[in-house]
């Protein structure tokens, strides 16, 4: 469970550290970076990610179920109204999310903030902190010796069990210098409490969201999903340039998830994503083998159409006065 979620079970003054002050500092930005990956209530990183990707499989199954309409045999997945509608919305909904997940502003929950403000406070991601900020002994080989000095002859070999938090954690506290490790480049025998991740970890993480397709998809965003962009705008970025495959978007997902992994997993060493593809709780297949339409509706369904159809042309038929601004109908 994440601080956010429960207060740090030590205090700063029970921690195996020598810098307090840094500690304290260190653990409050940690709350937030855990904070924007999984507690914001309306858009956590691991929310985000989540919505894309069902989003992405929903779409991926539907587009499937294509397969097995023909001419001769037709399903509803072969109605081009629908098929359009699909379409359109997979590209509007996946370009969206994934530009806003990977939105540079220092105002909104993305990971390309979450990186950044991880490069910039590095100085607070130090080994001892990074060990211990919770209790754990920064010196797991003397507390695993005297855990070992305290064996009897009876459980000497046997079974038991050991701490897995807290001062007498030897065990966790061994395998979170060994994940330091690989994030600073320093080998064992020349570990020291001030190490901090290599700045090569963040440069790595901002050339994964420098991906091309991350940037063909920001200018398919700006130019025509999110904007209108005139002709003089968008003359160096023709629609016909910015076609996308469905590999295309599943290399900018994987990406996302790359970089996410790596932050929660890896320089926080806290919380992880759990299942790509969100597991229903129903039968996703629920009635789709049924007609979208009943045959003996169709006509209805017509008439319905010409109704909404006339609604909407008597906008046409509206009056402005343009000069008190009032709508008159005439």
């Amino acid at each position: 469970m994440s601080p956010t979620k429960q207060a740090y079970k030590y205090d700063v003054a029970q921690c195996s550290v020598l810098d307090t002050p840094l500690l304290t500092e260190f653990r409050a930005k940690r709350t937030e970076w855990i904070g924007w990956l999984e507690d914001d209530p309306d858009h956590s990183i691991w929310g985000q990610i989540h919505r894309i990707m069902w989003n992405d499989a929903v779409f991926r199954a539907l587009n499937e179920a294509r397969r097995f309409g023909s001419n001769d045999r037709p399903t509803a997945s072969l109605n081009g109204m629908l098929g359009e509608f699909l379409d359109r919305g997979y590209v509007a909904t996946q370009v969206l999310d994934i530009c806003r997940i990977t939105d540079q502003r220092e105002d909104v929950v993305s990971l390309r903030r979450l990186v950044n403000d991880l490069a910039k406070h590095r100085h607070l991601i130090s080994r001892e902190n990074f060990v211990a900020y919770d209790g754990l002994p920064y010196d797991y080989a003397t507390v695993q010796q005297a855990y070992l000095m305290s064996l009897t002859p009876d459980q000497i070999g046997k079974v038991g069990w050991v701490s897995t938090e807290g001062p007498d954690a030897w065990g966790t506290s061994e395998r979170m210098h060994i994940a330091f490790d690989k994030l600073s480049g320093v080998t064992a025998g020349e570990r020291t409490r001030k190490d901090l991740i290599h700045e090569n970890v963040f440069a790595t993480l901002n050339q994964w969201l420098d991906a091309p397709v991350l940037k063909k998809l920001r200018i398919y965003r700006n130019k025509y999903l999110g904007h209108a962009a005139d002709a003089t705008s968008r003359k160096d970025a023709p629609l016909s340039k910015l076609g996308f495959s469905l590999n295309e978007f599943a290399e900018a997902q994987r990406v996302i998830i790359r970089v996410a992994t790596a932050i929660g997993s890896n320089i926080l060493y806290e919380t992880a994503l759990g299942s790509v593809v969100p597991i229903p709780q129903m039968d996703v297949y629920k009635h789709l083998e049924l007609p979208v339409l009943p045959a003996a509706k169709k006509s209805e369904m017509g008439n319905w159409w010409q109704k909404h159809s006339r609604e909407r042309e008597e906008w046409l038929r509206e009056r402005f006065d343009l000069i008190t601004g009032d709508i008159k109908q005439s």
